[in-house]
């Protein structure tokens, strides 16, 4: 197989039996720069917020490892000011690296130890650029036993922003299995609800969460400059219209509207609170991950829970969708915790779980992706 076939387009990456992977080795289960490649590939899938795509990888196969990064660049000013929802992404980010290792008979041992020295350097708009999070390295292991996850599920991840069908409920045993995964995370909660009327109240403080951002000029702007028409594509990373289930000519009036170009009638406003509330409301269930701690050590950590329920639920057929106001905007979120779930934990990630009421939303397209070529650097600066 060549090497152009196994890197082609983001989601199109072949999917290698765990001999065809093996057989690109130089030495028996040492790790190529191609086979670290490719499992960057995968990596590169994982969910970002915003579809910012803030996670860059640097190949060092002499180490057997990968070394992380975060772009700055890639950090959302107004609706990201501390960089939470980036190293949540990162997160994430990690924990495709393990599910795919795995899928190859792999542990993933992931350092965080230069994180200590760049704690003050993953909110936006810092003078240094890249920011250095973790190394993975990765380790054969002829007993090993964990491929918990093929890499077509890996591949059929995506968030669904849909209406989920209210008549489906989440069956105990995957609610059981979502607190099965949490206690791998000893500083984190997990708070699976299911109640319809604590659904109704989570929707409410999503929506007052909404308004609230939407009503800022900074943030719509910002949001207009990631939330693009559906023809555009100009750049590989931010959301298109599309996933959220607008046509074309909608798409491109949101967009204006956002940026300034046009006006953003009340009406417009409303209508996007309104569809998160509604979208929380419609879900079988809702997955609130809260921390004792409120530092990137944690976000990190929530993002590999987060990303590790995900791959779990769709293996179920459930789909997602992630919630990200109601996990920044500091006063939602103090009243949300205090009322609703009741916890001193800061809620870090709400996400909801469904399956899509039109099963036609299913086939929305995936976000789209750079080239893995494009996320790769070189040598960086110390961050």
């Amino acid at each position: 197989m060549t090497h152009d076939r196994m890197f082609g387009p983001a989601w199109d990456v072949v999917e290698l039996t765990s001999e065809q992977f093996w057989s690109l080795s130089e030495k028996p289960y040492m790790l190529t720069e191609v086979q670290l490649r490719y499992l960057c590939q995968y990596a590169l899938l994982a969910p970002t917020s915003h579809n910012t795509i803030p996670e860059r990888f640097r190949i060092d196969s002499d180490n057997q490892r990968v070394e992380i990064f975060l772009d700055r660049f890639f950090v959302l000013s107004e609706s990201d000011p501390k960089g939470r929802q980036a190293m949540i992404s990162i997160g994430a980010v990690m924990q495709h690296l393990r599910a795919t290792a795995a899928y190859f008979g792999m542990s993933a041992e992931i350092d965080c130890e230069e994180l200590t020295k760049n704690l003050a350097h993953v909110a936006p708009n810092d003078s240094l650029r890249y920011a250095r999070i973790a190394t993975c390295s990765f380790h054969y292991i002829p007993t090993q036993s964990r491929q918990l996850h093929t890499l077509a599920q890996i591949k059929a991840r995506k968030n669904v922003r849909a209406l989920y069908d209210k008549a489906t409920l989440l069956p105990e045993t995957i609610g059981d299995s979502i607190q099965e995964i949490a206690k791998q995370y000893s500083s984190l909660d997990v708070h699976v609800i299911t109640n319809k009327l604590l659904k109704q109240d989570v929707a409410k403080f999503q929506e007052q969460a909404d308004r609230f951002v939407l009503e800022n000029q900074n943030f719509t702007r910002e949001l207009g400059e990631w939330l693009l028409p559906n023809k555009d594509c100009s750049v590989p990373y931010a959301m298109r219209g599309s996933e959220f289930g607008f046509d074309d000519d909608y798409s491109q009036a949101i967009h204006d509207g956002l940026i300034g170009k046009t006006k953003l009638f009340a009406d417009q406003i409303a209508g996007f609170a309104k569809g998160g509330k509604a979208g929380l409301e419609s879900a079988s269930a809702i997955v609130v991950i809260t921390s004792t701690t409120d530092d990137p050590y944690a976000w990190l950590l929530a993002g590999q829970l987060y990303d590790e329920i995900c791959l779990m639920l769709v293996s179920h057929s459930f789909v997602t969708a992630m919630h990200a106001s109601l996990a920044e905007v500091d006063w939602a979120n103090a009243l949300f915790r205090t009322t609703v779930i009741k916890t001193a934990q800061r809620p870090l990630v709400i996400l909801r779980i469904g399956r899509p009421a039109d099963p036609a939303t299913q086939a929305r397209p995936h976000a789209v992706r750079p080239s893995l070529d494009q996320v790769l650097v070189g040598c960086l600066p110390e961050a």
